[in-house]
């Protein structure tokens, strides 16, 4: 399905099921509520949301150099954010990544908001390898992760990232938070471990605050603690 341009599409809210659809350069500027449900939605231009669900296998895909930018709700349970393209979650949005089902990032994921990331499974990579796939946690964005959530290559690719110049706040007694090899943890912000353990698989760079009652644990690769910065954590554990 196709909305093509120079249309009068007026619908505030679409539901996608088991279908392909192309929203054209300008075309359904009213369009506010998306729900993707094992479906492919394909925008050729920057578009705004006020709230959308990717879920059942879905696929988000933005035009090269476009965006999509969610200022209400983006709920994230399943399915793939493609390549080329950058998902926003504005000031005041909220982002919450749950289930244990895969939830790939083949693009960019930009959080200026709060993404409570409570579920498994966030893979880089889904559809090949050397993919610039990122998160980028911009300043004043909050990206807790509740549980065990982990961050892991699908497909492998030296570029993976997750860059935090906001507050990273891992929570969860008990749990382990892994961010794997080859994804790198670059932080210019804060890092808060407020219980639970965050493991760094990979190379990391942790300038900016770094403090909390839980562990960190950096378990293999190379790592930085930059001159400048607040490392606060009064334990550490390395290993390999």
């Amino acid at each position: 399905h196709t909305i093509p341009s120079g249309g009068n599409f007026a619908m505030t809210s679409l539901s996608l099921n088991n279908v392909n659809l192309t929203l054209a350069p300008g075309s359904a500027p009213n369009l506010a509520v998306i729900d993707i449900n094992g479906s492919t939605l394909t925008s050729e231009d920057s578009r705004t949301f006020s709230n959308l669900t990717l879920r059942g296998d879905g696929r988000l895909s933005v035009a090269s150099g476009s965006a999509v930018e969610v200022t209400g709700t983006f709920e994230w349970s399943a399915g793939t954010v493609t390549r080329d393209g950058r998902l926003i979650i504005a000031s005041g949005g909220v982002a919450n990544l749950t289930t244990t089902a895969g939830k790939f990032l083949d693009g960019v994921f930009e959080n200026r908001g709060t993404t409570n990331y409570t579920g498994t499974a966030l893979l880089f990579g889904r559809d090949a390898g050397n993919l610039p796939a990122r998160i980028e946690n911009a300043a004043g964005g909050v990206f807790i992760v509740d549980g065990e959530g982990d961050f892991s290559p699908n497909f492998g690719s030296g570029t993976y990232r997750i860059d935090n110049a906001g507050t990273f706040i891992k929570r969860g007694a008990g749990t382990t938070t892994i961010v794997n090899n080859p994804v790198f943890f670059g932080s210019t912000g804060t890092v808060t471990v407020e219980s639970g353990e965050l493991r760094f698989n990979g190379g990391s760079s942790l300038g900016g605050a770094v403090g909390g009652a839980g562990v960190l644990t950096f378990f293999s690769g190379s790592h930085t603690i930059p001159s400048g910065g607040n490392f606060a954590m009064t334990s550490l554990s390395l290993n390999n």
